[in-house]
Formats: C-alpha cells, sequence, structure tokens
C-alpha cells in the first residue's frame, strides 16, 4: 500500500504556525500569514494574507483605522486568493475569537466559497481560547488585543 499524501496546510495565524513546527510537523506548512515569523524557518514560506491597513503608521492611526474597519464590517485582513489556490492546502488554520488578531474562518469561506472549491473539501482548523488567560498565553498579538474582545469571554 502507498504513503498517504502529506497534509498541505496553511496557516494563518502565528500561534498555529508556532504549534505546527513544535509538534514536528513544520514540514506540511505550505503557506503562513504575514505575522508568522517564529520559528525563523516559518518565513521561508509564501506568505498568504496582507493587512489592509499601513502596519507602519504611528500607532494611534492604526488603532484609528482599525476602528473604522471594524465598523464597515469588512475584513482587517486580505487573503492573497490566487496564492491559497495554488497553494492547494488541504487544512487551513486561522482563530475565531478575534477580526483584528488574525484572520477568521469567516473570511476564509469568503475566498473559498465563491472562488476556489477544492477538492477534496477544506478543512478548516481554528483556534478558539476560553478564556482570556488562555487568549493572552496564546500570542502577543493576541494581548494586544485584549480591549477589543467581547467582554463576555471568561477570565
Amino acid at each position: 500500500m502507498a504513503d498517504p499524501k502529506p497534509l498541505r496546510v496553511l496557516s494563518l495565524l502565528s500561534a498555529s504556525t508556532e504549534i505546527v513546527y513544535r509538534l514536528g510537523c513544520g514540514h506540511l506548512l505550505v503557506g503562513r500569514s504575514h505575522g508568522c515569523d517564529d520559528p525563523p524557518l516559518a518565513t521561508t514560506l509564501p506568505v498568504a494574507t496582507a493587512p489592509q491597513i499601513d502596519p507602519n503608521a504611528p500607532s494611534a492611526q492604526i488603532d484609528e483605522a482599525v476602528r473604522a474597519q471594524s465598523v464597515a464590517g469588512g475584513p482587517v485582513y486580505h487573503i492573497h486568493a490566487d496564492l491559497v489556490k495554488r497553494l492547494r492546502p488541504d487544512v487551513v488554520i486561522t482563530q475565531e475569537q478575534c477580526r483584528i488578531c488574525a484572520v477568521t474562518p469567516e473570511d476564509v469561506n469568503e475566498i473559498y466559497l465563491p472562488d476556489i472549491s477544492p477538492t477534496p473539501p477544506l478543512h478548516l482548523a481554528y483556534i478558539s481560547p476560553t478564556s482570556r488567560l488562555h487568549l493572552a498565553y496564546t500570542s502577543p498579538t493576541s494581548r494586544l488585543c485584549l480591549p477589543y474582545i467581547s467582554p463576555t469571554l471568561p477570565r
């Protein structure tokens, strides 16, 4: 019997990229988000996302832009759909707690449903913290976003 085809994993969350590498599965990654830079080997992977705002702007300007984007209801990040299509991931990992921290499952579905429709079906995996404490340990970005996250999330 032939060896099964290895999974092709696209990580759109820094913490999940780190987890995949720490589990010894870095060889399965085919792409990453713009923020995935640890371990350093991750930076050799194609970048599948970009912020919709200027990340080099002064912090007050970033805050204003993110708040405006949030009110408008659009995604905070752009997903390079053509690249994702070429990468042909079997699994996309992201998070569902904070649309400011990283790409959300809804953002991924928005590019897959109308356009990409992979065969076999794409598996969407997401990290879903169960408390603010859990979120604070997920990634530095998540800690910065704690003020924006739902107050209903338990401490």
